[in-house]
């Protein structure tokens, strides 16, 4: 399937080049509008919950259809000794797929992990997908938190995206999308959510201005193109 990559503010989305360009612009425009408004309702990344619903009740109301929602997954610290961001997003985003969209993911996962540091793509990544920590209490240790989505959009309009949420008392590197996160150092559970859904037609009649017209400039300097 040949497709196109792009880090979207905090998601790294690959779309179908099947599409039109303006339904990829539209796909684009409205996940960030989703993220940037979940964001300015919860801007600390401990509360993950909430801001994912506010995330996905914010794709909605933009006429994305969910067709499935196919289970919360909880990675216990106690079960593997480390984790990665690529064998997360392999392991819940994987079975979603189809063959050849499996061959786009390898595509998208070769070039995220390979972003050189200092690029534009791995800072804007790292913007909104790492915050440093300050103690939880007074007698508590700094914990890190990172929360990332990886999306893919089909020839139909339909994005497949999972949200990964980890905390850590390790400090997060530069170079976090090669990190080894050791499962001593991480606090509580590994989350990661799916969410499926179509973008209705009805998106580019009713939403598409409005959504433009809120982003303005922050359309160009949120989204940076991969490959």
């Amino acid at each position: 399937m040949s497709s196109s990559g792009y880090v979207n503010a905090g998601s790294l989305l690959d779309i179908s080049s099947s599409l039109s360009a303006s339904v990829r612009e539209d796909v684009l425009s409205s996940i960030l509008y989703a993220q940037l408004t979940s964001t300015k309702s919860y801007p600390e990344f401990k509360d993950f919950n909430a801001w994912h619903a506010k995330c996905t009740g914010a794709l909605k109301f933009l006429f994305y259809k969910e067709s499935g929602r196919l289970g919360d997954g909880f990675f216990s610290s106690s079960v593997d000794k480390s984790v990665t961001f690529e064998s997360l997003v392999r392991q819940r985003l994987t079975p979603l797929l189809a063959p050849d969209e499996c061959s786009s993911l390898d595509l998208l996962l070769q070039h995220t992990v390979s972003l050189e540091l200092q690029s534009p793509g791995l800072d804007l990544l790292t913007r909104y997908s790492v915050e440093a920590g300050g103690a939880e209490s007074s007698s508590a240790p700094v914990v890190n938190r990172m929360r990332i989505h990886v999306g893919m959009v089909d020839e139909s309009a339909t994005l497949r995206m999972l949200t990964i949420n980890l905390a850590t008392r390790t400090p997060i590197e530069p170079d976090f999308l090669n990190q080894r996160f050791m499962s001593s150092e991480i606090v509580g559970d590994v989350e990661t959510k799916c969410f499926v859904a179509q973008l209705d037609e009805d998106y580019a009649e009713y939403k598409r201005k409005w959504v433009l017209d809120t982003l303005g400039r922050r359309r160009e300097k949120e989204v940076e193109s991969l490959y």
